[in-house]
């Protein structure tokens, strides 16, 4: 076994058990630590000035700028970063269709990337697409992936659509349905039905005008057709108030018990920003007041903590 191989074994299996290690970078430069390479806590930064701190009983978050050192160690198996690709990475297998585990962490990432995303961009509207049985098999994921996507690209090049999407199951069904924010310059065109609060499903006008409420009144909202859609009835309504309160509404729709319809939680595109800024540095576990989440697969505890930055 070559030197190199062994002082990268030797690194790998330190930081798993959490033991600082010194090491020469192969330019001579000087000597590093696990723990300088490493850091215990990370920070999301987002436009609107707010920020989420992940703290960690061990520094597994590895920093990029040390870049001689990255060559020589390997980031745990549970901090391997993701692909940026255009849709969330596929998870592994699941093994006998019983590691529900698995499909929990993957369901828990795909949630936070699409926290992330809505925190992150500019969208207009909330949509809902659902599928004409006469135009398309509202059951056949192959079918409509092949259509969805198509629409979504075709839409981006030439309208400039932002979106992320995410396709559902009809509780009733099954039938293939979608949610999912978007802005650009696409036609909408006013259904003449409004969403009002306390009722579930928009009401026509007609229906207003008995309960005294115009579109001026509190809380109503304009429903809008979107003729763009043509598979089946779709429906756009404005987004109003605080961009976190439209990320935590969005992340409802990923749960630990959905299936990934078509091989993805969710799509994402049109030129939409992905990856917040992410502050790595080292914290006083102990010294952090907050509730810890203890993970025995990766032997460490964490701890979470929103603010402003």
């Amino acid at each position: 076994m070559l030197i190199i191989d062994i002082m990268q074994e030797i690194a790998s299996n330190c930081l798993r058990l959490g033991v600082p290690l010194s090491i020469i970078d192969n330019n001579g430069y000087g000597r590093q630590t696990s723990l300088e390479v490493y850091k215990n806590t990370k920070q999301k930064c987002y436009p609107n000035g707010q920020a989420k701190i992940t703290f960690c009983s061990r520094a597994i978050f590895k920093d990029s700028k040390m870049l001689p050192v990255e060559r020589f160690i390997e980031p745990p198996p549970i901090m391997k970063r993701e692909k940026q690709e255009f849709v969330e990475e596929k998870p592994d297998k699941l093994i006998n269709n019983t590691n529900l585990e698995m499909r929990s962490d993957s369901s828990k990432r795909a949630k936070e990337k699409v926290f992330d995303i809505t925190m992150l961009n500019k969208f207009d509207y909330f949509i809902t697409w659902t599928l004409d049985k006469e135009k398309i098999d509202r059951y056949d994921e192959k079918e409509i992936s092949k259509k969805l996507k198509y629409f979504l690209n075709n839409a981006s090049k030439r309208f400039g659509l932002k979106y992320i999407v995410i396709p559902e199951y009809h509780k009733k069904d099954k039938a293939i349905h979608m949610h999912g924010l978007i802005s650009g310059n696409m036609n909408f065109v006013d259904s003449d039905t409004r969403l009002i609060p306390n009722f579930k499903k928009p009401i026509s006008k007609k229906k207003m005008e008995q309960l005294n409420l115009s579109d001026t009144s509190d809380g109503v909202k304009i429903v809008y057709n979107m003729p763009q859609w043509e598979y089946g009835y779709s429906t756009a309504i404005r987004i109003y108030g605080e961009t976190e309160n439209t990320a935590k509404y969005m992340t409802k729709y990923i749960t630990k018990d959905l299936k990934k319809i078509f091989g993805n939680y969710y799509y994402a595109g049109g030129k939409v920003q992905r990856n917040p800024e992410i502050k790595l540095y080292n914290t006083n576990y102990t010294a952090v007041n907050e509730k810890e989440y203890y993970i025995p697969q990766a032997m460490c505890g964490f701890k979470y903590l929103k603010t402003d930055y």
